[in-house]
């Protein structure tokens, strides 16, 4: 299964960037990043990531024409149950903020960009979800490498 998720990276990250693909890809991969830094026990790298992750989020619906913003200014009159669900998110409130953020950005993005790169986003959500799985305890890393799809540099 993890030689068809790094094959799957390569492939969305080797994306043209058109119709929102690119930041598709990279809120994908840093809720992974954010993922497998608190299995690590970094918990301050997970939040970073968690932090850009919601980012890279709310500029997708505003690629996507989703939405009529793309940052987090007054994103609580705007949309509060949105603000009130992504809170939750960065402050810890919720189990498992990496699956959320996924479940959020599924719920809004999946009907309106089909065209995205679904059948990835599924494959590391799965993975997350798996308690014994690459993530678990001394178990292999998951993918070999996340890699920042801008830079194409790689992420420690």
């Amino acid at each position: 299964m993890l030689a068809g998720i790094d094959s799957n990276v390569d492939a969305l990250l080797a994306s043209d960037g058109e119709g929102g693909r690119d930041s598709h890809a990279r809120l994908v991969l840093h809720c992974w990043c954010a993922h497998r830094h608190e299995a690590r026990g970094r918990f301050l790298e997970a939040q970073a990531c968690l932090h850009t992750a919601i980012e890279v989020f709310l500029s997708l619906q505003w690629e996507l024409g989703i939405a009529a913003y793309a940052s987090r200014r007054r994103l609580e009159t705007r949309d509060p149950q949105l603000a009130r669900e992504l809170l939750g998110v960065l402050m810890g409130a919720v189990e498992r903020p990496d699956l959320r953020l996924l479940a959020i950005a599924e719920r809004r993005l999946r009907s309106a960009a089909p065209h995205l790169d679904w059948d990835t986003f599924d494959d590391v959500r799965r993975l997350i979800e798996t308690p014994d799985g690459p993530c678990a305890a001394g178990a292999a890393h998951g993918p070999k490498m996340i890699t920042d799809a801008r830079r194409r540099a790689p992420v420690r």
